[in-house]
């Protein structure tokens, strides 16, 4: 992520930053109601760790999460992903 961060600074240290977020990248384990589920993908702490990271850049303009789709798998699956997809955008507003 540093790295990644590093780059965006050098090619346009004064650029604004729009987060497209898949939440299909996190493993089901966190958010299980998603059409392209992944198993062994990021960790809901990682997945928090990306957006409060650019978060703090102060250059995050607007944020995107795609791929929620509450009405696959169970109640319990939904409940999951939504609070997932909650955690994930207060991470990025700083608010965690």
């Amino acid at each position: 992520m540093e790295t990644t961060l590093r780059t965006i600074g050098r090619f346009c240290p004064n650029c604004q930053i729009h987060l497209s977020f898949d939440i299909d990248g996190i493993d089901p384990k966190y958010a299980p109601s998603t059409g392209t589920p992944v198993p062994g993908g990021l960790s809901l702490e990682e997945a928090k760790y990306i957006c409060k990271t650019l978060g703090q850049t102060g250059r995050l303009k607007s944020m995107a999460i795609t791929e929620v789709n509450a009405s696959l798998g169970s109640p319990e699956d939904a409940t999951t992903t939504l609070h997932a997809t909650l955690e994930i955008i207060r991470s990025a507003l700083l608010l965690d």
